[in-house]
């Protein structure tokens, strides 16, 4: 199973630079920058390839509804594919669960997605003082 980090401009390479220099190697995880001049075939082309080399994946995109989110839901329905698509992650769920946890332990693709999501949204937080 990976995780692919994609979004818009550097989003993705961003996320994954400030991961890395956290936690060192996460190598189930993959990036996908959406960059001028690529459209939305190109990027459906990257994801493809991504694909073929872990048919278990959970997309990690910045926002819902942009073109990465779309390109990444269309995913879905490819043959002999798991696929889940969250949007909005950040880098503290990213951490908690790639850096603490062997990801191919999950059972399915939703229960990792699920698991980021929580982990994304317990990141949050304000300083009160």
């Amino acid at each position: 199973m990976q995780i692919i980090i994609t979004g818009y401009g550097n989003f993705a390479s961003g996320m994954l630079s400030s991961a890395k220099l956290i936690a060192g190697d996460l190598s189930r995880i993959q990036v996908v920058d959406f960059i001028a001049p690529m459209d939305a075939k190109a990027l459906a082309h990257r994801y493809h390839i991504l694909l073929k080399h872990d048919p278990r994946t959970v997309f990690f995109c910045d926002i819902v509804g942009g073109t990465p989110f779309k390109q990444a839901v269309l995913t879905k329905t490819l043959p002999d594919t798991e696929v889940a698509v969250i949007a909005g992650g950040n880098i503290s769920g990213l951490l908690a669960i790639a850096w603490r946890h062997d990801i191919s332990k999950y059972l399915n693709t939703m229960s990792l997605a699920k698991a980021l999501v929580s982990a994304s949204e317990a990141g949050l937080g304000i300083d009160e003082q």
